[in-house]
């Protein structure tokens, strides 16, 4: 494979190379088509003479030979030029770019975010090792939300990061049945691009599960955007489009404490967790539910003073 990808490389050299020395005999033709023109039209000798007319027609003579050597050349490099150029992962992924471009409204803008975007890639090293230098010590930040990239689409049906986050979703259901660890996750709704996952928390008392806590994820194009928790005997809110039930995120729970516990959950999400890097697996999906599962003990919280239970 490697020794593949280096012939292709070379092929490319020189197809490069012979791209650039047509457009240099471009250029020189271009160069004596306009002398040839000049001599032919202005330059014409006002005497009589012969003397002058003969040095006139050889120079004339002379500059159509070089138009000519030059055209030949010209047509030679044409002709070693092949039909198509080799496939190489840059020209690739150029031309999935313009692929992609061709989709937007708005081309210059989303050009200049992808140069954005390039730019921070190649120096987010040299920013994570200040970070690791310089900053050692934790602190407390503001809020930095940053707009999501547009999710790139140019992916096949079984390889997109929405059909990888399914397939990861499926074997987390199966794991979570066989190891009984108290999970129960299920679909409430699925589209081509994304999805709407419920994750309920619960334990075995008396035969019986009772949930402790209930909360969905939205997935869209294999990244989480957004989580909402409510009281694990309420129900979801639902409404009709165009003939099919779809969950209503606009409704929250009625009870304050489950508000707050969604605010904090989405501001966890955005601040601590970059769901657009995980390539998603069954673990991964255990450590996400795993992690915002431990907000069921905010209940077991006791008053500091009165040593009683806040909730």
């Amino acid at each position: 494979m490697g020794s593949n990808n280096a012939q292709a490389s070379q092929q490319y050299e020189r197809v490069l190379q012979q791209c650039n020395n047509c457009l240099v005999l471009l250029r020189q033709l271009r160069n004596r088509v306009m002398r040839l023109h000049s001599h032919l039209f202005h330059s014409r000798p006002q005497s009589t003479s012969k003397e002058v007319w003969h040095m006139y027609f050889r120079r004339l003579e002379r500059l159509d030979k070089e138009f000519r050597d030059c055209f030949d050349n010209l047509e030679n490099y044409a002709k070693a030029l092949p039909n198509q150029l080799p496939q190489i992962d840059p020209l690739n992924r150029l031309r999935a770019v313009f692929q992609e471009e061709q989709l937007d409204v708005q081309v210059m803008e989303t050009v200049e975010s992808m140069i954005d975007c390039e730019n921070w890639n190649e120096g987010n090293f040299q920013t994570y090792t200040y970070l690791g230098e310089f900053l050692r010590l934790q602190r407390r930040r503001p809020s930095s939300i940053v707009p999501r990239p547009l999710s790139c689409s140019f992916w096949s049906t079984g390889m997109s990061p929405h059909a990888q986050f399914e397939a990861a979703f499926a074997q987390f259901q199966k794991e979570l049945l066989k190891n009984k660890t108290g999970i129960f996750p299920t679909f409430l709704e699925r589209t081509a691009v994304g999805s709407i996952v419920e994750l309920r928390f619960g334990v075995l008392f008396e035969k019986q599960i009772v949930f402790t806590q209930k909360m969905l994820m939205v997935e869209n194009a294999g990244v989480v955007e957004h989580m909402l928790f409510v009281a694990p005997h309420e129900e979801w809110s639902f409404y009709t489009d165009l003939g099919e039930k779809r969950v209503d995120l606009s409704k929250c729970s009625q009870y304050v404490v489950y508000q707050k516990l969604s605010v904090q959950a989405n501001l966890h999400l955005m601040q601590t967790i970059n769901t657009q890097e995980i390539r998603w697996t069954a673990q991964t999906l255990h450590q996400l539910s795993s992690a915002f599962g431990k907000f069921q003990h905010i209940f077991e919280a006791t008053c500091r003073t009165a040593s009683e239970f806040v909730f």
